[in-house]
């Protein structure tokens, strides 16, 4: 019995997993690199250094997510939190307990001893 497996399929040069890196690598990071100027690595010359891809990745995907988590929770935030939450009785307490505490700290720092 002899099992004939199919050859997968080369995988094109710029393919999708680094779309994003192949975008922001000549806008941005080349940029950033040579600004940089580390002595030890030779990040500025070399694209496909292992610690160049990881900062370069490693950014892509911190700004990615904090920018998905910003516009979700500010969608949120207009969209379906009830605001109604913020009148209750405890929550004005709250409020003006903190801004009493604020205004009493900047006025003691800002009168002389």
């Amino acid at each position: 019995l002899q099992v004939k497996y199919r050859r997968a399929p080369p995988i094109p040069e710029s393919s999708s997993m680094d779309l994003a890196l192949s975008v922001l690598d000549p806008l941005f990071f080349d940029l950033a690199f040579e600004k940089l100027n580390f002595t030890s690595l030779p990040l500025a010359e070399d694209r496909s250094h292992v610690v160049r891809l990881f900062i370069s990745i490693f950014t892509i995907v911190f700004v990615g997510g904090a920018l998905l988590y910003f516009t979700c929770s500010g969608l949120s935030w207009f969209l379906i939190f009830d605001k109604s939450y913020l009148k209750h009785v405890c929550s004005i307490l709250l409020l003006v307990y903190i801004a009493d505490e604020f205004s009493a700290k900047d006025s003691s720092e800002s009168s002389p001893a």
